[in-house]
């Protein structure tokens, strides 16, 4: 698909408009927004269900028409006669002006080349790699992983968002690099440093200091970070927490802020207040 559409989300429509909508996605305060564009399709059947969109490895859009007269979470009986149990379609939509990608090699490739794969620019190329490599012996994939990092260029204009790769394989394989994590935490990329945090917040029970980390995240001049570190601190029952709360509020708040901290605060209050 052209540049253009890099990055914008699909839906697909069942009520109102059949067909797939498109949304541009913007980082807006602390979270994101979208613009709706034109639909990447439209159909006139009235049984039209686009479901489970997925990238092919050549770039391709596929979906399943999955074609059925009953819209519902189960208001209508599983043996209802109107359920159209033979008719299907499958589709896949390209771009015609431009030349199909080459699929990446996955299966059964070694664990060096699989890592090389975290560089592509197709997302789902990555995330197919990711799948392969959690599927690799944990002793095998972490020393692969230092190793690559070692070996990244520094001044590749990408650099920071292979830290971020190499982390959530690390993440993964539930093996603690920290500091590969320390790195990525303190990365110039923001976007990256909102990633991470989310990670410290899954690894809180493997890093002494990750509620002393969060406080410090939780003072981030990025929005988004601020917001993953306040969600953080949701997961620890102890008082000190809280301050992770009150850190963020230092800087303007948003809608989405707002509406996690009542959140957040909601699950803190007791134990505070106990104390």
């Amino acid at each position: 698909f052209p540049q253009s559409m890099q990055g914008h989300l699909l839906v697909g429509n069942v009520i109102g408009d059949q067909g797939i909508l498109q949304y541009k996605i913007s980082e807006k305060d602390s979270s994101y927004s979208g613009q709706e564009l034109e639909p990447l399709l439209l159909s006139s059947d009235p049984n039209f269900r686009p479901v489970d969109m997925k990238m092919g490895p050549d770039g391709a859009l596929w979906f399943i028409d999955w074609h059925n007269a009953i819209i519902g979470h189960l208001q209508h009986h599983l043996r209802d006669p109107s359920r159209d149990q033979t008719h299907g379609r499958v589709y896949r939509v390209t771009y015609e002006s431009n030349a199909l990608a080459t699929p990446a090699k996955i299966a059964d490739e070694p664990i060096d080349k699989l890592l090389d794969n975290l560089k592509s620019k197709i997302e789902r190329d990555r995330y197919r790699t990711r799948i392969e490599l959690g599927s690799c012996k944990t002793e095998e994939v972490v020393p692969a992983i230092k190793r690559w990092v070692e070996n990244l260029d520094s001044k590749d204009a990408d650099y920071e968002h292979h830290l971020l790769e190499a982390l959530w394989i690390t993440k993964n394989h539930n093996s603690l690099d920290r500091a590969l994590l320390n790195r990525v935490l303190g990365s110039p990329e923001p976007r990256a440093r909102a990633a991470a945090t989310r990670v410290l917040s899954n690894w809180r029970d493997k890093v002494p200091d990750a509620l002393d980390i969060l406080k410090r995240l939780a003072g981030d001049p990025f929005p988004r970070v601020r917001l993953e570190a306040v969600r953080a601190a949701s997961f620890f029952p102890v008082p000190e927490a809280i301050e992770v709360v009150l850190i963020s509020t230092q800087y303007t708040s948003d809608i989405y802020m707002d509406h996690l901290r009542r959140e957040v605060m909601r699950e803190l209050d007791p134990i505070w207040k106990r104390a």
